[in-house]
């Protein structure tokens, strides 16, 4: 993990902006409410989620990550959510077909990291 960012937990997030294909954004969002949101909340991962009104994306979605995020490997956190989805699809193969699935639906996805700005 980095030690140059000493940091409590939750105040580092991953946030994933979607845009899905024309017509296909109240699809891919039913997919996240059906198979990826009671993942993350069996693997304990609390995620905040917005749909945007106005702006070009059809979904943006904020991960906490731990501190050692910066080594840009997947997460504990994200693993255990992805190993409770693959238990609860039917194996490795199923969540691979699903999430690749999913995946079409994506016309453009953007992946920052943000800390949440605490001081008062």
């Amino acid at each position: 993990g980095s030690h140059l960012y000493p940091v409590a937990k939750g105040e580092y997030y991953k946030v994933e902006y979607h845009k899905f294909r024309p017509g296909k954004a109240d699809e891919g969002r039913a997919f996240i409410r059906k198979y990826f949101r009671p993942a993350d909340r069996a693997a304990g991962v609390e995620v905040l989620e917005f749909t945007p009104i106005t702006g070009d994306w059809d979904w943006i979605a904020f991960f906490p990550v731990e501190a050692d995020f910066l080594a840009w490997e997947r997460a504990p956190i994200s693993l255990r959510a992805r190993a409770k989805f693959e238990e609860m699809v039917g194996g490795v193969e199923n969540a691979k077909k699903l999430a690749n699935q999913f995946n079409d639906l994506i016309q453009e996805l953007r992946i920052e990291i943000m800390a949440r700005d605490l001081e008062k």
